[in-house]
């Protein structure tokens, strides 16, 4: 999944979509999602993935929380994380009652789900990811996972800057949002985030990008801003 740029960048784009102000607790509920990984035991259970799930804390929890997670229903993955599941995050949300905060946690759910999507179901098939085989749908083509990770990750930091550039997200606009979150966050929680949060201002070399074009990402990023519109309207 890409990083915390193209979070902010989609968060951005929706807010200016619907009309809404991009609060503290929006931006924080954005974002606070990746940093909480390691304290609750991995991201299948921060992101309601593969049977995982946890008790995520309110905004006015995030300096003094006890970690709460769960793996009931475990299902096995190998090269990439199951998909998220939303029914399992408002289910073992409901304490969370802060809205801005909790919508844009769902605004980083949301995102997840539809880049996952699109990579379990449009670009690859991964029948045999057991056996450390990916099969590229465009060209037939069989790489190992290997291969396969070192494509995706690389193209991760460009994704990033490609729709902070999209949402007119500037390299101030990113020292903000790190204030912001310093303001409310465990040091080890912001540490992490300020490490993966960076703008450029260079342009977008699509051939260095593997697997994904221009177009892909552009209808991703439309698709996935509407799917979130939708959702937070219900």
């Amino acid at each position: 999944m890409p990083g915390q740029g193209y979070h902010v960048g989609i968060m951005k784009l929706v807010a200016d979509k619907s009309g809404r102000r991009v609060s503290n607790q929006l931006v924080t509920g954005t974002l606070i999602l990746d940093a909480l990984n390691a304290s609750f035991g991995g991201r299948r259970r921060t992101h309601f993935a593969g049977g995982g799930a946890c008790v995520l804390p309110t905004y006015t929890e995030l300096r003094n929380y006890v970690p709460q997670s769960m793996d009931s229903m475990y299902k096995p993955s190998f090269l990439v994380d199951p998909i998220t599941d939303m029914r399992s995050f408002e289910a073992n949300s409901i304490h969370v009652n802060e809205g801005d905060y909790k919508d844009g946690i769902r605004i980083h759910l949301l995102t997840d789900r539809g880049y996952d999507q699109l990579v379990h179901n449009k670009l690859f098939d991964f029948k045999y990811q057991k056996d450390d085989i990916v099969i590229v749908r465009e060209t037939g083509e069989q790489i190992d996972g290997k291969t396969f990770r070192q494509g995706l990750y690389a193209s991760y930091p460009l994704l990033d800057n490609y729709v902070m550039h999209k949402a007119k997200i500037a390299s101030k606009d990113v020292e903000e949002t790190k204030e912001i979150l310093a303001a409310c966050l465990k040091d080890s929680d912001k540490e992490f985030i300020s490490k993966y949060l960076n703008f450029s201002d260079n342009e977008i070399e699509w051939e260095k990008v593997k697997y994904f074009s221009q177009s892909i990402i552009d209808d991703l990023v439309d698709k996935t801003c509407q799917n979130i519109i939708n959702y937070l309207a219900k």
